[in-house]
């Protein structure tokens, strides 16, 4: 329909993986997809905001590698929080866990946040739980014929925690609703 109202118009499609404060530092990712050719022209805005950008193909990909991305955030962040509250079952705090995976193969930017933010109790939205759940659910819809039995579970989990009032929290909130005290 584009093509027929604006036959010169190019349609680049280019999500990111990164939240606000990474892309004020010019950190995020820029996913992009769409005649690259074309699109140059739109490479000196991504640079203002990015890292780099990475192109994947014909206009649409880049939303499902974004999917891709954020199925793998989803799973992070519930290995995240389960595993700090092991941590704080067996008498540690999110500092002491992330002192032990930090400068190891598992240390992540992205655990390091979450941690702060689980040792802070601060879950100011990057990434609503509502959206997060979104994009799971649909990552799972697409998955079809083959099944992700990990996020599903996660899906279920996670919307225990939306509907016990966490959906406008960030996802790391879902380790509070983990909590045995938050089922109290």
């Amino acid at each position: 329909m584009l093509r027929e109202l604006q036959p010169a118009m190019t349609y680049i499609d280019a999500p990111v993986s990164g939240t606000k404060a990474p892309a004020e530092k010019a950190q995020i990712l820029v996913l992009a997809s769409g005649d690259r050719e074309k699109g140059a022209a739109a490479e000196p805005v991504f640079a203002a905001i990015s890292r780099g950008t990475q192109w994947f193909g014909e206009a649409g990909n880049s939303q499902k590698m974004k999917l891709v991305l954020n199925a793998w955030l989803i799973s992070m962040m519930q290995g995240i929080a389960e595993s700090a509250q092991l941590a704080k079952t067996l008498g540690f705090t999110p500092d002491q866990l992330w002192s032990a995976l930090e400068g190891g193969p598992l240390a992540a930017p992205y655990v390091k946040v979450k941690l702060d933010a689980i040792a802070s109790e601060q879950y100011t939205p990057q990434m609503q739980l509502a959206h997060a759940l979104k994009d799971a659910r649909l990552a799972l819809s697409l998955a079809e014929p083959h099944t992700m039995p990990g996020l599903e579970n996660i899906a279920e989990l996670w919307q225990q925690a939306a509907d016990a009032g966490y959906a406008g929290e960030d996802l790391s909130a879902v380790y509070q609703w983990l909590s045995p005290s938050s089922k109290a």
